[in-house]
């Protein structure tokens, strides 16, 4: 990626964070910024040196998003760190697990509950209410 790529990600992930209506998924991550605000600003270094060290788009996303959630929702570039990235990183993976943990106690079979999961809806309440019955 470009550093003036991961600038205006930068730009359309802060707006989706910010106290404006901006929604970041609807737009495409498309933003009003124009790509020749990047090239006035003074802090054009920290862009560059993201876009050396992630090339992928999910990647440079990734690491602006874990650092506006998790340090500043007015996030400035500058205060960015690659910790909070990595320990973000480390929840999102373990995720299912923890799931599966703290459900386990609850669900006597818990590749059953996945199955309803992936039930169409109409039928879901139908399948829970045979499961029910079948362990009474």
């Amino acid at each position: 990626m470009q550093p003036v790529d991961v600038y205006l990600t930068y730009c359309a992930i802060k707006a989706h964070f910010g106290e404006g209506d901006y929604d970041f998924h609807k737009f495409g991550g498309k933003s009003k910024v124009s790509r020749g605000s990047f090239y006035k600003r003074s802090d054009r270094s920290f862009f560059v040196r993201l876009s050396k060290k992630y090339t992928e788009y999910s990647d440079i996303k990734n690491f602006l998003v874990a650092n506006f959630v998790r340090s500043n929702r007015k996030g400035w570039i500058g205060e960015f760190s690659q910790d909070i990235y990595e320990d973000w990183k480390k929840h999102i993976q373990s995720l299912s697990y923890n799931f599966e943990q703290e459900l386990s106690p609850h669900v006597d079979n818990f590749e059953k509950l996945f199955e309803v999961l992936t039930i169409p809806k109409e039928k879901c309440k139908i399948v829970l209410i045979n499961l029910i019955q079948k362990e009474q």
